[in-house]
């Protein structure tokens, strides 16, 4: 009977042994997959953080391209406004100046046909004896 509880000591000392082997390896185990998972959750915050700054870069050149868009447009208005405004002040000037060539071509011409009666007029009136200077 001694044996017997010997033995069965024995055999639950094994057990028991055992039991703590497994344990170990379960503790071992679940050790290595809080690991694992802690891995994991680093390598998931990581990356998360990585694609909110390449959205963060993204938005940012999206914002620096419309502004340059912006810009861009504003300058060609702006050379396009002032062509206009060229282009006005040319007709403008061209006017003016077709304007004054004309009052003065009347003005050569009104002074020319005006010299010319006169010339002869006067010419005439010496013919005719009508010139005051001529009769005095």
């Amino acid at each position: 009977m001694e044996q017997k509880k010997q033995k069965e000591r024995e055999e639950k000392e094994i057990d028991m042994e055992e039991e703590l082997k497994r344990l170990k390896y379960i503790q071992k185990d679940l050790k290595e997959q809080e690991r694992l998972s802690n891995i994991k959750k680093t390598t998931f915050i990581h990356e998360a953080q990585e694609v909110a700054e390449h959205k963060r870069q993204v938005k940012e050149l999206e914002q620096h391209k419309k502004q340059q868009e912006k810009q861009e447009y504003q300058k060609y208005a702006s050379q396009n406004f002032q062509q206009e405004v060229d282009r006005e002040k040319n007709y403008k000037k061209f006017f003016k100046d077709y304007d004054n060539q004309m009052s003065e071509r009347m003005a050569n011409h009104l002074k020319y046909v005006t010299q010319s009666q006169i010339q002869k007029q006067t010419k005439l009136d010496e013919i005719e004896g009508k010139c005051p200077l001529l009769t005095s």
